[in-house]
């Protein structure tokens, strides 16, 4: 049985005048499973949430930044390991009184690109360790990804907590998170590989790559990479005069779903967004392109989906 796509709407896709329940009303009624979001939005405290996406009977998936209180230190001030892990634990904290409208959980900012392998993966060694704990305490969180291993098993002390490809972390770079990868391969993976473009200057994505004969790259991605990626981020923007940038990633969907299917996984989520370098376009509270535009976006995922899933084997 193929498994199920499960699409989610950013918080900050939906315009600045919606509160949390204007929006997962419209989440509902547009098909998304659930919502992406961070419990530190100022628009929303944590008790709207929870009945805003419960009573809609939605899922949420929510981001850890860090930013876990005015008197807590910002990215750039946490300079250690043991700082880090303290935000990590506090905002662990904070999701676990949400309740069981929490579906996923997504870092967004993992450790700091400046740390060396060794600082690195000290810190992965305390969070996985943590994570796991939490996982068993909490297993509705991550119920949704998890894999049937070898043994025919399900464990739920890893899926459930992702961490995202993206340029602030540790998971800056895609040759030092293989590297971590090889290390510590209990680590999960938000994918958002359109973080790694700047960082390595290559054509990002299965199309353009296979176009332009990268087969180190497609390699790397299909055998390295795809095999830890527990959420997706699919970027897109329909206002740049190049048109959608969504189809160069859903080659990557494919070869994710392709896996989640062999390994009987009950769906494979996905976040469209867009480029954080577009939303000053969308500053106005009334402006409702960016949500316009994410439906958008979700309707050309499931239709890349139903294209193939089909006939993809279970």
């Amino acid at each position: 049985m193929a498994p199920h796509l499960a699409l989610h709407a950013f918080r900050s896709s939906a315009p600045k005048r919606w509160d949390v329940t204007t929006f997962a009303k419209a989440c509902k009624a547009a098909g998304f499973v659930g919502a992406q979001m961070s419990i530190s939005d100022n628009r929303d405290i944590s008790s709207d949430i929870t009945h805003a996406i419960g009573s809609n009977d939605l899922r949420l998936i929510v981001d850890m930044g860090f930013d876990v209180g005015q008197t807590s230190p910002t990215f750039e001030d946490i300079k250690t390991p043991s700082e880090h892990f303290k935000s990590f634990e506090l905002e662990l904290k904070k999701i676990s009184a949400l309740g069981e409208v929490v579906s996923h959980i997504n870092c967004r900012n993992s450790g700091d690109h400046r740390w060396d392998e060794a600082t690195s993966i000290e810190y992965f060694s305390d969070v996985l360790s943590l994570s796991a704990e939490f996982l068993e305490d909490h297993p509705h969180i991550g119920r949704f990804g998890r894999e049937v291993d070898v043994m025919g098993g399900s464990p739920h002390h890893l899926t459930g907590i992702s961490y995202q490809t993206c340029r602030p972390g540790v998971l800056s770079h895609p040759t030092k998170t293989r590297q971590l990868l090889e290390i510590l391969p209990p680590i999960r993976l938000t994918s958002d590989i359109s973080q790694w473009y700047p960082a390595v200057d290559y054509t990002w994505g299965f199309l353009n790559a296979i176009e332009n004969g990268e087969e180190e790259t497609v390699d790397f991605l299909r055998l390295d990479i795809v095999p830890h990626i527990d959420h997706m981020h699919a970027q897109f923007d329909f206002e740049n005069k190049n048109g959608s940038i969504l189809e160069s990633q859903m080659e990557l969907l494919r070869y994710v779903w392709e896996r989640k299917a062999k390994r009987r996984v009950n769906e494979v989520s996905i976040t469209p967004f867009i480029g954080d370098t577009d939303c000053g376009k969308y500053a106005d509270a009334n402006d409702e392109r960016m949500w316009k535009n994410t439906l958008k976006a979700a309707d050309q995922i499931r239709h890349f989906v139903e294209t193939w899933s089909t006939t993809t084997c279970c």
